[in-house]
């Protein structure tokens, strides 16, 4: 089946702008908090402040930049074989397409993180993402290939492809899912902490769902805790949510905690 016939009841270029989206969308995300990161290398935010990243790391980093690759690759042959079915791009689909599958990210990342981290064919596979002990917003793209394409594109995708038989999907709610991936990601693996003090203090702990770069750098850390994807909603219903201590804050090498 061709792209065209593929994408009759739907917009192409907004599905071929999408497919460039997934190519470019994190390297250029990774590039503007690289930035930011820069300017605030000084900043009292940091969460691990004697954290030192060498130029071994971000090589290491940057060659698996190439697997952004496998999101439009994956997603071409989906719907150009109608394995997997878009529909109109109506306010009510992109909101069910971007929920459906957040949902379902969250809820898969958080148990195949943790067998990663409990079994030894998970921790071969994830090992990778680990080498890179102080992070960084490039160490959000550091994965083996088979991490990054069976947990995460795959993942994603075939779940899309299935509810798609369903329900058809929209691309722009896919798309959406990818952006709010795309800017969480690098901010979590930053190192710096932008969300003020204050906003942890909200009613019905409103300031604690989101997941956090201080969450996640202690990750890196302590691998047992805080495997949750965007939020920290699982890791405090099933006990593996921690804040750092000033033990952690001391485990890099020089850290100031």
């Amino acid at each position: 089946m061709s792209l065209t016939s593929a994408l009759s009841s739907v917009n192409t270029p907004t599905v071929l702008a999408v497919l460039a989206w997934l190519v470019m969308g994190k390297p250029l995300t990774i590039a503007a908090y690289s930035y930011w990161a820069r300017r605030n290398a000084g900043s009292p935010r940091r969460v691990f402040r004697g954290a030192v990243v060498t130029a071994e790391q971000s090589r290491w980093e940057a060659r698996s930049l190439v697997l952004v690759l496998t999101d439009a690759s994956l997603l071409l042959v989906l719907i150009t074989t109608d394995v997997l079915r878009l529909g109109p791009d109506t306010p009510g689909r992109i909101l069910f397409t971007t929920c459906a599958v957040g949902l379902w990210a969250e809820v898969w990342f958080y148990f195949v993180h943790r067998w990663m981290h409990a079994t030894d064919l998970g921790w071969w596979i994830h090992q990778h993402h680990h080498r890179s002990i102080a992070v960084q917003p490039l160490t959000a793209a550091s994965f083996s290939f088979c991490e990054k394409f069976f947990v995460y594109t795959a993942a994603w995708q075939l779940f899309l492809a299935v509810m798609s038989r369903f329900v058809p999907v929209s691309i722009v709610g896919i798309a959406l899912h990818y952006t709010f991936y795309f800017l969480t990601s690098p901010l979590a693996h930053s190192n710096i902490e932008p969300v003020p003090a204050a906003v942890a203090e909200l009613p019905f702990n409103l300031g604690k769902i989101l997941g956090s770069a201080t969450g996640h750098a202690l990750h890196h850390v302590r691998n047992d805790t805080n495997l949750g994807f965007q939020t920290t909603l699982l890791d405090r219903l099933f006990g593996t949510y921690a804040t750092p201590t000033s033990d952690d804050r001391a485990s890099f090498k020089g850290a100031q905690p």
